[in-house]
């Protein structure tokens, strides 16, 4: 799809559609995931590979355009609490979560497959992780890591 339509659509229309196309295609991961009760470690590093791979469609969205509408919203976003876009990359990242509203999501979901469960309740605690509610997170933990007291204490962390 990439490169048929790229010369057909105005670029504007092209991410947004391509943008509809990957998003709809991260729900649908994202959901299947979730809703997985159980993964052995193989499991967990094969899935960790193909999200790995869906990753890289954050390429598609480099041809954005430098529009004066982006730039504004550039300044805006530079003028809260200093955070902002310091470099291409960055911007690049913007792009992409623009089109795709699952991309955060999906970016951390592929990171907490290859996370240590110390690591994962940790940043849910100081709420970077939050693209997703407790109940996703305790249920992330308990498809990922077996039963133990470590596992049991972490959880209750999460009720809290």
């Amino acid at each position: 799809m990439c490169s048929h339509y790229k010369g057909v659509l105005p670029n504007h229309i092209y991410l947004q559609a391509l943008g509809t196309l990957v998003d709809s295609v991260f729900a649908a991961m994202i959901d299947k995931l979730e809703e997985i009760d159980d993964l052995s470690e193989e499991e967990t590093h094969r899935l960790h590979a193909l999200f790995s791979i869906m990753y890289r469609c954050e390429t598609f969205f480099h041809s954005a355009p430098h529009t004066k509408k982006a730039q504004e919203g550039k300044r805006e976003r530079r003028g809260r609490g200093g955070e902002g876009l310091d470099s291409e990359s960055e911007e690049k990242h913007w792009w992409v979560r623009m089109c795709v509203p699952h991309w955060t999501k999906f970016v951390k979901l592929t990171n907490i497959l290859e996370e240590k469960l110390v690591v994962i309740v940790d940043n849910y605690l100081q709420q970077k992780l939050r693209e997703f509610s407790s109940e996703e997170i305790r249920h992330l933990i308990t498809a990922l890591f077996s039963d133990s007291p470590l596992r049991r204490e972490k959880l209750a962390l999460i009720l809290k």
